[in-house]
């Protein structure tokens, strides 16, 4: 039998088609709708108190701030290239675990119709305020409490997001796209079950999903905080951990996903290892889903510049999602019998 790969150069099809077949069986609890459902109300009932600020006028780059899940002021950035478009869609990005900073106004390359955000959640950047947890600690921070885990307010942070993105000026709710690598792709996956009308999510090396392998796989990263906390926990202590990381794990909420999902894993990531990843992918309810795979992810070898190309390819699929979302508008509107210049 051929042994593991230890470098991403040794890494061969076959490795790929391992790791990529790796399934993990859902097990959520059954309360797992109502839990989220008292979120999103919770949420509903917080005024935003949306402020922008506009930074730079001529590139259409800013701030924005807002109040999110327990009164918690967050914020991000917001780049709208100005242009002659009327109804833009949303592209919509996270930070990684290791940034604290959160995160840097962008631009979608090549495609400046993208009004282009990003959000940095509690404890990050212009999220931070006194007494947050830091880097390492925020992965475990509230852990005991699943009620009182920084997740949920993380999770609610995204939806706040998208909110937010919806209001911009030109912006149209129906092209609402999450994308996010690592720590912002599992937060990504986590939102789109409650973001109404969603365009699809893009999730590189997604984290937060299959958290029994991540038990015995990761090695580095937020996943070795959250092992470290329950090996270190009596066991009735980490019987009550596993069961709140189960309103967490992405693998949970995976089958609620039913939008478009583009997915990416690296077959070697002492991070967030590919068999994780593939766990997710397979759990998740979209029948229009894509999984590529690359040798290597948060790898400082030189094979991981083969994640540009799951960039380029995030891209192209975004733009497809739009045109086909607004050709099935423009059907369903000349259907109805409406104008099409002025339909809502």
């Amino acid at each position: 039998m051929r042994t593991a790969p230890q470098s991403p150069h040794e890494v061969l099809p076959q490795d790929h088609e391992r790791v990529r077949a790796v399934r993990v069986k859902p097990d959520p609890p059954a309360d797992l709708a109502a839990f989220w459902g008292e979120v999103l109300a919770e949420l509903a009932a917080t005024p935003p108190d949306l402020e922008l600020r506009v930074l730079d006028p001529d590139a259409g780059r800013g701030e924005w701030y807002a109040t999110s899940l327990g009164g918690r002021r967050i914020g991000g950035t917001f780049t709208a290239p100005p242009g002659p478009w009327r109804a833009r869609p949303q592209w919509i990005r996270g930070h990684g675990y290791g940034f604290p900073q959160g995160s840097d106004p962008f631009a979608v390359e090549g495609d400046p119709e993208w009004i282009a955000v990003t959000v940095d959640v509690r404890g990050y950047g212009r999220s931070r305020t006194e007494g947050d947890p830091g880097i390492p600690g925020w992965a475990v921070h509230g852990i005991a409490d699943r009620r009182g885990y920084i997740l949920r307010g993380a999770v609610a942070d995204w939806i706040r997001c998208v909110e937010v993105a919806r209001a911009l000026p030109g912006a149209d709710s129906d092209l609402t796209l999450l994308t996010g690598g690592s720590m912002a792709g599992g937060l990504a996956l986590l939102a789109a079950p409650w973001v109404d009308n969603l365009l699809g999510v893009v999730a590189s090396v997604p984290t937060f999903g299959a958290y029994r392998l991540r038990e015995r796989l990761v090695k580095r990263g937020s996943g070795a905080e959250v092992n470290r906390r329950l090996a270190e926990a009596p066991p009735a202590e980490r019987s009550a951990l596993v069961e709140n990381l189960r309103y967490y794990d992405v693998v949970n909420i995976a089958p609620l996903i039913r939008v478009p999902a583009l997915i990416g894993l690296g077959v070697l990531d002492d991070v967030v290892p590919g068999e994780t990843v593939a766990a997710i992918y397979h759990a998740l309810g979209s029948p229009a889903k894509r999984l590529l795979s690359y040798p290597c992810s948060h790898s400082t070898h030189p094979l991981d510049r083969l994640w540009d190309g799951f960039a380029r390819e995030a891209r192209t699929w975004g733009r497809l999602l739009v045109e086909q979302r607004r050709k099935m508008t423009l059907r369903r509107t000349k259907r109805d019998g409406r104008d099409p210049d002025h339909a809502s």
